[in-house]
């Protein structure tokens, strides 16, 4: 398997924390005790794919703005990721449907039985959240679409992903749900899907696009030293911006996905209703081509993460999840500068996970050290969207890191109060 651009939703099956153990009881709070207003972040953990299944446990830590938290218990659910609009949280385990209001009166959990591995989740519209699910390799139709809605309504949509690629990122894009794939046995081809029709679950695969040579100059096909493939998992990320109707994405091609190559980062559009699709290589700001080797899990590009309002009609701003590097790009020209590139405890690779939330008006850059060669504390770099400003360093309490580290739990990607502005200078 190709495990290059896994997002970092993903990374965990490949990294594995050994230690079991449990939350302290002092954090353990039931979802009707939950104020959103006081909790800025909300962190999915969950066990280990090949964790035994006595475990059967997935979690959500509500983190406050004083950097205190909370954890709520859930059933089993691998790779959890949460969706949070303006009227609250929502989110899934194996057991139930869970959304946290605003208002607490709204707070519910709903009966849902259902597998327990997610492969991507995404808010839908104000009241609903989509959310893509591996019902297992036993099931002709493997992959499940859900939308569950505020109100503890579902519904459900089985699919193969047999043809259309497992791995999914996803967007919301003119009021609906679609996803970019790219599962093809010669790595040549993308797969555009539509996952949501008028508040339900539904699936239908819109295009497949195959990534010609003519795509690229000579520079780039040079510098790959053949034709180009693409990654099976193509965009580094779960969650795509959308404008005007046309998806964005950052992604890399290289002549082999299974053998030792240089790959070039390229920056994508895909016009969801002509079809039409851009490729512009990404730069530095001497012109240089940002490039990686295959199989370099410890370059610069080897991981990257950025999320759905990464971009503002302009620029396209992302992170490198190796070194914690915030970068931006104009995506006319490709020209790709450094914002901020913070020192990081034990140098890179970063041993953790670095992720990329944005709002209006801020950037957070996460920083999640999986053992002490990562650091002891769990970050929040906090930038102003506008001006690049660091405004502050938010750091969790430590006992959070301590249980990241030393239980069996993996993190999955973070999602921030949409609230604005979270954070004053």
């Amino acid at each position: 398997m190709d495990k290059r651009h896994i997002p970092t939703v993903l990374i965990s099956i490949l990294l594995m924390i050994g230690v079991s153990g449990c939350a302290s009881s002092s954090h353990e709070t039931e979802l009707k005790n939950i104020n959103l207003d006081d909790v800025a972040f909300a962190i999915p953990l969950h066990e280990a794919s090949d964790a035994p299944a006595s475990l059967n446990r997935s979690q959500m830590v509500f983190v406050s703005r004083s950097g205190n938290y909370q954890v709520h218990d859930g059933t089993a659910m691998f790779s959890l990721e949460p969706a949070w609009t303006s009227r609250g949280l929502l989110y899934a385990d194996s057991s139930n449907d869970y959304f946290v209001g605003r208002n607490s009166v709204h707070t519910k959990t709903v009966a849902n039985r259902k597998t327990d591995f997610q492969y991507a989740s995404i808010a839908y519209g104000d009241n609903a959240r989509l959310t893509i699910y591996n019902s297992g390799m036993q099931d002709k139709l493997d992959g499940q679409i859900e939308v569950a809605k505020t109100d503890g309504s579902y519904s459900t949509r089985n699919y193969s992903t047999r043809g259309t690629g497992a791995a999914v990122s996803l967007a919301e894009c003119n009021g609906e749900v679609y996803g970019i794939s790219g599962d093809d046995p010669d790595y040549t081809r993308l797969r555009l899907m539509k996952f949501t029709q008028h508040g339900k679950a539904t699936f239908r695969e819109l295009k497949g696009l195959h990534i010609f040579k003519d795509a690229f100059s000579g520079e780039v096909l040079k510098t790959i030293g053949g034709a180009p493939t693409i990654s099976a998992f193509p965009t580094g990320s779960t969650l795509l911006p959308c404008s005007g109707g046309v998806l964005h994405f950052i992604t890399s091609i290289s002549k082999s996905q299974t053998e030792a190559s240089k790959e070039v980062l390229v920056y994508g559009t895909w016009d969801i209703s002509t079809g039409k699709t851009t490729y512009v290589p990404l730069r530095n700001e001497k012109g240089a081509l940002l490039t990686n080797e295959y199989g370099d899990y410890g370059g610069e590009w080897s991981g990257y993460d950025y999320d759905q309002q990464s971009f503002d009609g302009v620029t396209h701003t992302f992170v490198s999840s190796e070194t914690g590097r915030l970068m931006q790009t104009d995506v006319e020209t490709g020209i790709t500068r450094v914002l901020d590139a913070p020192k990081i405890t034990g140098g890179a690779p970063y041993n953790g996970r670095i992720y990329l939330r944005s709002s209006k008006t801020r950037f957070y850059v996460f920083m999640l050290p999986m053992n002490d060669d990562g650091g002891i504390h769990s970050t929040v770099r906090i930038y102003d969207r506008h001006t690049s400003k660091l405004i502050k360093i938010f750091t969790i309490d430590d006992q959070f890191t301590q249980h990241l580290q030393n239980d069996s739990v993996q993190n999955g990607p973070p999602v921030i109060n949409p609230a604005e502005p979270l954070f004053k200078e």
